[in-house]
Formats: structure tokens, C-alpha cells, sequence
């Protein structure tokens, strides 16, 4: 079944772009997997507005600022504690969101030792097109923006 529109919530593991021809989005939960007629893109644009009121832009703007990231910069979606990474710029096409909060360990593709795999705490394997060295780069960075958020918003 394939949805217009979804919204993000504390089950959403992974966004990956849809490679047939209708394109979209596979969206990866704990215990299903989706087809949305939006982009990843889209979907963490509009979710970003939905669940906070703030635009993607602001939000990329402000973990820049946060922590000096220029590149593949995390997201927060919610304002507290979801939060992803993108695979690739999101510009490009490939680029897919892997939702920290899920990964219990980051390991190379066992066929090919170049490719990393995110498994999640419920056991699913997925395949992330990015080496393991970026694949725990981004993840670390995901961690520290989520880290930095929940000391600024105790602080306050």
C-alpha cells in the first residue's frame, strides 16, 4: 500500500529513496515497511514544520551554528529527541535518513567490506550505501547534536 503523506514518529528507523519508476519513499518502522509518494526529503521538510515549527532550513541552520557541521548535517526533528542523518547530501537523489535512535551497532556489508550496515535494536539489517567510517561519523555527530539540544533545553 502506498500513502500520499507520512508523519515521522519514535518507530520511523530509516527514510531510503524509492528506486521503481513512481519513486518516494520506503520507510523503514520497527515493525513494518511503508511506500510514500513523497521524497525523504520532503517527508523530513515537512515533518520538521509539523512537529515543531520550525523549517528544515532553520533546523540545518541552527546544528551549523550549534556544532560547526557544514556537510550531510544532522537533523532534529521534534526539537528533543528525534533526530537523523543524512546518507549522502540531500540534494542527491541516493540520499537516505537513518534515524539514530534505532541503531544499536553500525558493521561492514558482509559481501562487500566497503559497504556499513545499521542494525537496529530489534535485529533488522539495513544496508546504508555509505563506508562504515561515514556511517559512524554521522551517526557520532547525530548523538553530540542530540546531546548538545537536551543540555540547552535543561539549561534553559
Amino acid at each position: 500500500m502506498k500513502t500520499y503523506r507520512y508523519v515521522i514518529t519514535c518507530d520511523t528507523q530509516m527514510l531510503t529513496p524509492a528506486i521503481h519508476e513512481q519513486g518516494g519513499t520506503i520507510v523503514q518502522e520497527t515493525t513494518k515497511t511503508l511506500h510514500v509518494y513523497q521524497t525523504p526529503l520532503q517527508i523530513i521538510e515537512e515533518n520538521c514544520w509539523r512537529q515543531g515549527y520550525a523549517t528544515y532550513k532553520g533546523r540545518i541552520d541552527a546544528a551549523r551554528n550549534m556544532l560547526n557541521y557544514q556537510k550531510r548535517v544532522p537533523v532534529v526533528i521534534n526539537g528533543k529527541d528525534t533526530a537523523c542523518f543524512p546518507t549522502h547530501s540531500p540534494e542527491r537523489h541516493e540520499c537516505a535518513w537513518v534515524f539514530a535512535s534505532h541503531i544499536s551497532m553500525l558493521t561492514e556489508e558482509p559481501l562487500s567490506k566497503k559497504l556499513a550496515t545499521a542494525v537496529t535494536w530489534n535485529g533488522t539489517r539495513m544496508p546504508l550505501n555509505i563506508s562504515l567510517h561515514t556511517a559512524e561519523k554521522q551517526f557520532n555527530r547525530t548523538n553530540n547534536l542530540l546531546r548538545f539540544m537536551q543540555t540547552s533545553h535543561a539549561a534553559n
